[in-house]
């Protein structure tokens, strides 16, 4: 058929019209590729047929040129489909019986970092999936990049979209159909990104020749492209990364009308040059860390005779971390099914994973004889394979042939071959590495090491390229290296302000109102040297090298499981951690780096004891003397004033928020199970879970009421001021009241609850930050449960307390002086967009040394607001026995003191939330209150 109508079309129509044509069709006629008119015809009736549109182009010319025989189409001929072969790959390829991209590792928590960091009702629920393809069907943005740890399964993410989404497409008529590719960015080179994407699927379409032309699939919106690993894009130095980074951005930024979906991975800690730009929102998505329910399910499918057994053993070493991955909860499983043990932590798991793989392949399918003639292992190392569960040394390899001791300089190589840090997951032509090898020994090394799946090869690629097979490998064997040779100035990174260029105020100061601060650019060894801590000869040298050079790694290799040092050195970490926290001269993000470790291997500002109800974490306390405050501020909104003076008694308050490290104490020793601790009837039907749900509702239709309340002029103002709610703004102001309620009735579905509402999320639970997503009667009851375990009286502050400490006898109008400073608390305009770990703005504390009073959350207080949103029932002057301060009010709001937003970082600020609302900017801290002859 086409070859009967392109000569007609060659004939009858000229250049431009031929234009005409592809325009009414939807088609770019540049697309077509041919060199002159009668090439441009040939390959548009090629094109049509491939699309199956032939009776839509017949069509069209009858209308055009009615004059002309026009062939007849064949008749019921089903159009041809140019993506069935390649479709038909894909679902072979990752959907076969060896498959690991199926439904065990697809239930992983993706959160959606908000545009703005809303902290506000039912916000982050809203933000977080446990399936991608509905994240994207959800949100706006056509481009998205995929932030977590090593091992987090962003890869398998990114595979288990394409099956998914190439299973969609088989429904979808030929012409319209979509079509994925997969990319890996570690052999992408700085060309410009669209020839370097069309390059790849040349190569597609060498093996399946229907497929339609990468610009004729891209103009018209039908790839989803899933780009694997920015942080492992190969470049010369840091200013070649951004260099290579900014023409994705602007890549991204001037394709983005053709409505095609870019799904980016990155390591967590190497996302240092944002994809992000003013004219094109780029979504950052954390892979949240797998969470006690989800590593339960998985091992009580794979290992349901144990799974109850390893989960405890788990939680009781507190070694949660070691598997809050799937490749590594994948391991475990298979080590403990295999060994019986439990492993000592992740470098005992991948030898096992080395071991297993020898076993495989030398003891199980009989290729002895051809390993030891290769020279890549001795016989006595093909005995030891038969003998592995044997040894007492976890981290041992077989390594009297050149196969273990070449991998090993292999890793280390390509890893220290790096020009930059970011460039995690390194791959080499195969030419590069066979040079890299013994040359007798080399071929025969990649071969096994590829059978092994240890090494990969790309043999797609004309120039081969391998890698090894996971980056966690590549790390593991470079690690081995380190070990044995260790060199702690690889892990050197810079932390005082005067080092770092641009600093956190240069680049707070340039952020658009959109970005967050990111971290600090890492030294692209920290894994590696973790591993290697747990397999040095002497671990407690291999820490103690590390400090100078990279403070908070030493501290976490310290920390870790598997690793042995002494009491000695880890008091020195701790004191050196404590010491950059609170130093004015280290960086903001490094201090809080600073404090992430020192939480990690043990805050000793925190004492931890034992008491009848389990362990705790007795909090720094400061004093507050008696005396006379202010209260109140005439200058700030209507339910501040007017500002007065109230007589305090002294009291000690909690120098920091109750942070998750403390707070997960109360929760192991059973704190949502024993109804001893909720101890008013209004506390005991919340524990019963009967009114969990009411007060969250109540506050959102409020939120919902005001913002449907306000004129357009208001409603500008409004977010001119507030800035954060924008995003929540426009959420409550496009639905109907019937979608809100069926909204609230999804989002808070009640029931008995056994942990804060924010626990697994990864953005707030670090044990180092302050415990949010709680409720006044979860605080309430962990000062019943910290107070029965000491000699004290735990409680919350009134709202007299809490700006009496805040502002002082002076009625300072914040905590840490006269003016508002961002550089000295966690709010808005710091660009953090989340919690940061307590006391990390050493300038922003009060002169008695209470820290975090203004930013970070907003903090419950006794203290009752009323019903009434819209006028309190207990009005200013404060009187503390007028009946504000009952605690056995069940419904009323409970006053909060000043958060992170602009118009609540003021001590003298005042919110209020019912009792039972518990969202990701709320946190509480504790007062104790003395007699006076203590």
């Amino acid at each position: 058929m086409p070859g009967q109508l392109f000569p007609l079309l060659d004939a009858h129509f000229n250049d431009e019209e031929l234009r005409t044509l592809c325009l009414m069709l939807g088609l770019e006629y540049e697309s077509l590729g041919g060199r002159g008119k009668t090439a441009n015809a040939r390959e548009l009736a090629e094109q049509m047929r491939r699309q199956g549109r032939l009776p839509e182009l017949l069509a069209l010319l009858r209308q055009e040129r009615p004059h002309v025989a026009w062939p007849e189409p064949p008749p019921d001929t089903p159009p041809a489909d140019p993506l069935a072969a390649y479709h038909q790959w894909l679902l072979d390829d990752l959907a076969g019986d060896n498959s690991e991209y199926d439904a065990r590792f697809v239930n992983l928590t993706l959160l959606v970092r908000d545009k703005d960091n809303v902290w506000q009702p039912g916000a982050a629920k809203e933000h977080q999936f446990t399936d991608l393809g509905v994240l994207l069907a959800t949100i706006k943005t056509r481009a998205i990049v995929l932030l977590g740890q090593p091992g987090s399964g962003k890869t398998t993410l990114l595979k288990q979209r394409q099956l998914e989404h190439t299973r969609a497409s088989q429904t979808a008529v030929p012409h319209q159909k979509p079509a994925s590719l997969f990319v890996p960015l570690n052999t992408y080179q700085g060309d410009p990104p669209f020839e370097w994407l069309a390059r790849l699927w040349q190569q597609r379409q060498r093996r399946f020749s229907q497929l339609p032309p990468f610009d004729e699939m891209f103009v018209h919106g039908r790839l989803l492209l899933l780009l694997d690993g920015l942080n492992e894009i190969p470049h010369q130095d840091e200013a070649d990364y951004a260099q290579r980074v900014n023409r994705w951005r602007l890549f991204l930024q001037e394709n983005h009308e053709f409505d095609n979906t870019f799904v980016f991975s990155c390591r967590q800690l190497d996302y240092t040059q944002p994809l992000y730009s003013e004219q094109m929102n780029v979504t950052l998505v954390d892979v949240n860390p797998l969470n006690l329910a989800q590593v339960t399910e998985y091992l009580n499918k794979n290992l349901p005779d144990r799974a109850q057994e390893i989960v405890a053993e788990l939680q009781k070493s507190d070694q949660m971390e070691l598997v809050d991955t799937p490749f590594f909860l994948r391991l475990l499983a298979s080590f403990v099914a295999d060994t019986g043990q439990m492993p000592a932590g992740r470098a005992t798991l991948l030898t096992y994973f080395v071991r297993r793989a020898l076993h495989r392949e030398v003891i199980e399918r009989n290729q002895r004889l051809h390993y030891v003639r290769a020279g890549l292992l001795t016989a006595a190392d093909c005995d030891h394979l038969n003998r592995l569960r044997a040894t007492n040394n976890p981290y041992f390899l077989p390594g009297g042939g050149r196969l273990i001791p070449e991998l090993t300089a292999l890793a280390y190589h390509m890893q220290a071959d790096r020009t930059d840090a970011r460039q995690r997951h390194v791959s080499l032509p195969e030419a590069d590495v066979l040079a890299k090898l013994p040359a007798t020994h080399a071929a025969p090394i990649v071969k096994a090491a590829v059978q092994l799946g240890i090494l990969r090869l790309n043999e797609e690629d004309e120039k081969r390229p391998i890698t090894f097979y996971h980056h966690l490998l590549q790390e593991y064997f470079a690690a081995r290296r380190l070990a044995q040779s260790p060199d702690p100035h690889k892990l050197h990174v810079h932390w005082r302000t005067e080092e770092i260029s641009p600093t956190a105020a240069e680049l707070i100061e340039s952020l658009p109102k959109g970005q967050p601060l990111l971290a600090l650019p890492p030294s692209g060894w920290e894994e590696t040297a973790r591993l290697a801590a747990a397999m040095a000869p002497d671990q407690e040298a291999f820490v103690s090298g590390l400090t100078l050079e990279n403070l908070p790694w030493a501290a976490r290799c310290a920390a870790a499981p598997d690793v042995a040092v002494s009491d000695g050195l880890k008091s020195r970490l701790r004191e050196f951690l404590r010491n950059r926290v609170i130093d004015r001269n280290a960086d903001l993000r490094a201090r809080i780096d600073a404090a992430e470790a020192l939480a990690e291997l043990g805050d000793p500002r925190f004492a931890r004891r034992s008491g009848p109800h389990g362990d705790y974490l007795t909090p720094p306390l400061a004093p507050i003397s008696a005396g006379s405050y202010p209260i109140g501020d005439d200058d700030g909104y209507w339910h501040e004033k007017p500002a007065h003076t109230v007589e305090i008694a002294a009291f000690e308050m909690g120098v920091f928020p109750v942070t998750n490290a403390e707070y997960a104490l109360f929760k192991r020793a059973g704190g949502y199970e024993d109804e001893q601790w909720w101890q008013t009837e209004a506390a005991k039907a919340w524990f019963r879970g009967e009114t969990t749900a009411e007060g969250p509702k109540e506050d959102a239709r409020w939120v919902y009421q005001y913002v449907h309340g306000l004129k357009d002029e208001e409603l500008r103002d409004f977010v001119t001021q507030r800035p954060d709610m924008l995003e929540q703004v426009v959420f409550y102001k496009r639905r109907t009241p019937e979608q809100l309620e069926n909204w609230l009735s999804e989002r808070f579905p009640g029931g008995k609850k056994r942990q804060p509402d924010f626990w697994d999320d990864g953005r707030f639970n670090h044990h180092a930050r302050p415990v949010v997503g709680i409720c006044w009667f979860e605080a309430l009851a962990y000062c019943a449960w910290l107070s029965a375990q000491t000699s004290d009286v735990y409680d919350l502050p009134t709202e007299g307390e809490w700006e009496a400490a805040a502002r002082g006898k002076k009625g300072r109008a914040y905590a840490y002086g006269p003016k508002y400073d961002s550089s000295l608390c966690n709010t808005f305009e710091t660009h953090i967009r989340r919690t940061t770990p307590v006391g990390v703005f050493p300038g922003g504390q009060t002169p008695e040394g209470v820290a975090d009073l203004c930013g970070n959350v907003w903090e419950w207080t006794t203290t009752l607001w009323g019903s009434d949103l819209n006028s309190p029932d207990f009005k200013y002057p404060y009187v503390a026995d007028d009946g504000r301060e009952n605690p056995h009010d069940p419904q009323s709001r409970r006053a909060q003191r000043p958060g992170r937003c602009p118009t609540s970082r003021r001590a003298a600020s005042r919110y209020y939330f019912t009792p039972a609302s518990r969202y990701n900017a709320v946190g509480f801290r504790v007062v104790v209150r003395r007699p006076p002859s203590q």
